[in-house]
């Protein structure tokens, strides 16, 4: 149905934070990241379909490899598993678990975010209806999980290695999985395409 209404020209735009939730975040970037960047991981670690799940020693070692004067990374975890132990891996980088439990503040935090970084998850819709928020989707095919296939893509009007949304949008699927040197690359990529949007347009608020 997406992909259709789409094609016919339909604004599938729909999802905006509230005014409240956008007050609350943007005080708590202000505390917590200042003028840096904020660059959300948003994980995937449900306790079924586990071939799904992100990876999460690369997710780690990316963001730890930030700049950390640029860039400020938050961790959001699998509701499933917000509430367990932090995993060695990401121990030392900066958690959000509140937002895994208030809808409006999660909308809120990625139309805020300079840019999100999601596993194909449900939440990413958040991403994918919301104007505002720039995202890039990873590992997009999960052959071993019904709703993640090339087939079932298709089966949907979405051809796999495809794109749905305008560059202008920042929107972007990443076909490949969440392996460090693919993160690394797209991430590159999308900020080079928002910094340099934001030259010739001079829309600095982007």
């Amino acid at each position: 149905h997406l992909t259709s209404a789409i094609s016919q020209g339909v604004n599938i735009l729909c999802v905006k934070a509230t005014q409240a939730a956008l007050n609350i975040v943007n005080d708590w970037i202000g505390e917590n990241a200042g003028n840096r960047k904020v660059i959300t991981i948003t994980l995937r670690e449900c306790l079924y379909e586990l071939d799904r799940n992100s990876n999460i020693k690369d997710w780690s070692a990316f963001a730890r490899g930030l700049d950390p004067a640029t860039f400020y990374p938050v961790i959001i975890r699998d509701i499933d598993t917000t509430l367990n132990p932090i995993p060695p891996d990401l121990e030392g980088l900066h958690l959000f678990p509140e937002i895994v439990w208030n809808v409006e503040l999660r909308c809120a935090l990625y139309e805020l975010s300079y840019l999100n970084l999601v596993t194909n998850n449900g939440p990413s819709a958040l991403c994918v209806f919301n104007q505002q928020a720039h995202f890039l989707m990873f590992k997009m095919i999960t052959p071993t999980s019904g709703a993640t296939t090339e087939a079932f893509f298709r089966s949907q009007g979405f051809e796999p290695g495809s794109q749905i949304f305008d560059e202008h949008l920042f929107k972007r699927y990443v076909w490949d999985n969440d392996n460090l040197e693919v993160i690394q690359r797209e991430f590159k990529e999308m900020c080079d395409r928002i910094e340099r949007y934001r030259t010739e347009s001079g829309k600095l608020d982007t």
